[in-house]
């Protein structure tokens, strides 16, 4: 990034590749502070719905975004301004272990107007190799490391980035109850593993998190175990982790 000289960044893990239909998106003239586009995930493909966003409209792009970390907040399939990361000297921060690209993402989404969703497929996401999204590993103090630092960065952040950024928190915490403590991997006893939930959804990040979320604005099936936790219903919640976790093993081993 401190070399980079011309007018737009991209960032390119190093088993994926760009698709040809990105000149698409390179060549429009109506480009953004922030250009999000389709890929593809190993045959299948995820298309974005084409929109424009300006200044006036961009917050409920940003609000979207962080409220489906895991499909809008990774540093690649996107097109940024040099000049705005240039501007607020952004950064990646190479003390985070896990979470890094949410941490930058939310950090650019604070400082960009204009935001764009384009229709054309212009990355292609490897799916070959394991990561830490797919495999068992103990990162949870990680996790908290890196969103207490995005707290931090969205200080006296607006109403509706606040909101949002509960959202965020706790998907993260759904990232952990399924890569982490209820993973198959994990070899401690079921009775455990709800004492590790109830513990760690005490932690003041998570807890006001919760706190923060209505359960009426809870939609959609990957809001249930937001709803069942603020229920209370630990165990119920458990087997959503349970089920999405041996979902998640069953593609590894594919």
């Amino acid at each position: 990034m401190a070399q980079a000289t011309d007018d737009y960044i991209m960032f390119v893990d190093a088993d994926d590749y760009v698709l040809s239909p990105l000149k698409i998106v390179l060549n429009d003239e109506q480009t953004a502070d922030l250009n999000v586009f389709g890929f593809e995930s190993g045959e299948e493909q995820k298309v974005v719905r084409a929109k424009y966003y300006d200044a006036n409209e961009s917050m409920h792009a940003k609000t979207m975004m962080m409220e489906n970390p895991t499909q809008y907040l990774t540093a690649w399939g996107k097109i940024f301004k040099h000049d705005l990361i240039k501007k607020y000297n952004l950064r990646f921060n190479t003390n985070l272990r896990v979470a890094e690209d949410g941490n930058f993402m939310l950090q650019y989404l604070m400082k960009c107007e204009t935001i764009k969703f384009s229709l054309p497929v212009g990355y292609h996401y490897s799916k070959d190799t394991e990561s830490v999204m797919t495999t068992f590993d103990r990162k949870s103090e990680d996790y908290l490391t890196a969103l207490e630092e995005s707290e931090r960065n969205l200080e006296g952040c607006p109403a509706e980035i606040q909101k949002s950024f509960n959202v965020y928190v706790m998907m993260h915490f759904n990232i952990i109850m399924v890569h982490e403590t209820f993973a198959s991997a994990n070899p401690i006893k079921y009775k455990l593993k709800i004492k590790q939930l109830r513990h760690l959804l005490n932690k003041p990040i998570f807890k006001e998190a919760l706190v923060g979320i209505k359960a009426s604005e809870c939609h959609g099936i990957r809001m249930l175990p937001i709803v069942l936790l603020k229920m209370h219903a630990y165990r119920l919640a458990s087997i959503l982790f349970i089920v999405r976790a041996r979902q998640n093993e069953k593609q590894v081993e594919d």
